[in-house]
């Protein structure tokens, strides 16, 4: 039987883990083992992860508080010392389906021994699970549209050893400002990972008003990812490009290392400016994040 290896990291989260865990325990067709590491939580977390380890399927870290990007990637390296064919992100406050691994599993089984990735939609609902809605955004798999705007979503990735391995490297490398799943999807995709998209959800992504990230579904929120993008995140797409380019150059192939070397150089020069602005990878499929990414690169926010 396939084995999967979840990385979970928690922070206070009382309110929702024992239904998460309880959902990876149900998956079908699957041997699976949860690694837990606890972010320095102040609740009863670890109390309920400890009460259902007599399921004898979880490991559990206990650690400092490092944020939840850092912790999930200290996760990928501790996760070299257990035995697995894959390996889940997931969140503590959703709910699996209980085909969510197998269906993951499958679409990956033509990777060989390329490394690879698969993510898909998400069912987004309320803190009772009610559906909000059945789609969470347009995909368009390509480096230069998730350069651009990164729509990731952590808690339905799923990747063989052979990316482990090369994501398990320094976290002073890599940069985390904006998540480790949109870091996981850029590094996949700079590389030419096979990235497999299942437009179908399996995961009940809880939108429960304390999410660190999420679908958006309220005008505010949408003039908070604004602000998010082009301040909080300000030069983070920049910086990811020059972290990538320094950890993975010999693994791109030119056209990828052309785009990326754009993007971290852009400020450097109105001509290398002007470059990324034409490159034609760089587009989604939403006319207005195409305008703020303009935006971003002609004030230096990029």
């Amino acid at each position: 039987m396939v084995s999967v290896l979840v990385l979970l990291s928690t922070y206070n989260g009382e309110k929702f883990i024992e239904e998460q865990i309880k959902s990876l325990l149900d998956q079908e067709g699957i041997d699976i083992r949860i690694l837990i590491r606890d972010d320095g939580s102040s609740d009863r977390t670890v109390d309920i992860i400890k009460s259902l380890q007599k399921s004898g399927k979880i490991d559990l870290v206990l650690g400092e508080n490092i944020g939840y990007a850092k912790s999930f990637m200290t996760l990928v390296h501790l996760a070299a010392n257990q035995v697995a064919d894959y390996y889940a992100f997931c969140d503590q406050d959703d709910v699996w389906e209980r085909n969510k691994l197998k269906v993951s599993v499958i679409a990956l089984a033509r990777s060989r021994n390329e490394p690879a990735l698969y993510l898909s939609q998400a069912k987004i609902v309320d803190s009772n699970l009610k559906p909000i809605d059945t789609t969470f955004h347009k995909r368009k798999v390509d480096l230069g549209s998730v350069l651009e705007h990164n729509y990731a979503i952590g808690c339905t990735m799923v990747f063989n050893e052979n990316l482990r391995l090369l994501l398990d490297i320094n976290l002073a490398d890599m940069n985390l400002t904006c998540g480790h799943d949109s870091w996981v999807y850029l590094v996949a995709l700079a590389i030419d990972a096979q990235i497999v998209f299942d437009l179908n959800g399996h995961v009940l992504y809880r939108q429960h008003g304390k999410n660190v990230s999420g679908k958006i579904i309220s005008v505010q929120q949408g003039l908070n990812a604004v602000k998010k993008i082009l301040f909080t995140w300000k030069n983070a797409r920049c910086d990811s490009a020059k972290k990538i380019i320094k950890s993975y150059k010999n693994r791109m192939s030119a056209q990828n290392y052309k785009l990326l070397y754009e993007a971290a150089e852009y400020q450097s020069s109105i001509k290398n400016k002007f470059q990324l602005l034409k490159n034609r990878r760089m587009k989604s499929d939403y006319l207005f994040v195409d305008l703020l990414y303009k935006f971003s690169v002609i004030f230096n926010l990029f």
